[in-house]
């Protein structure tokens, strides 16, 4: 069995509404009310968010902080990558769905040659 490592994602870039980076830090509070020790047991990592840009004046018409959201995608994506290389399992946390893109990526770019199933 491999072992869990926790990639926790507080950006906010792509989802609709404010809020989504406040998801992993839920989850933490919702185990310890419970009582449980799973954020102790688990070695994590937290990821770039640049949520600051949000404040910031938006240069793409169409593609909201477009440039942002890739550079935070990368960071997603070589932690999933570094995870999976280093023979641990990935658990991303995230509020925002957007992070899925980069999960995808992070496990393509690990196993290159392997054909990838998804479920919606």
């Amino acid at each position: 069995m491999k072992r869990i490592k926790l990639i926790e994602v507080r950006s906010e870039l792509g989802a609709g509404t404010r809020g989504a980076s406040l998801g992993p830090d839920a989850l933490r509070v919702a185990c310890l009310n419970k009582g449980s020790d799973y954020f102790r047991r688990y070695n994590s990592v937290v990821t770039q968010d640049l949520n600051h840009v949000l404040f910031e004046k938006n240069h793409f018409a169409y593609a909201k902080h477009i440039d942002s959201i890739y550079t935070v995608q990368k960071g997603i994506a070589s932690a999933v990558e570094q995870t999976l290389r280093f023979g641990e399992f990935p658990l991303v946390l995230a509020g925002d769905h957007s992070s899925a893109n980069a999960t995808i990526a992070g496990i393509k770019a690990a196993y290159p040659h392997k054909t990838l199933g998804l479920s919606g």
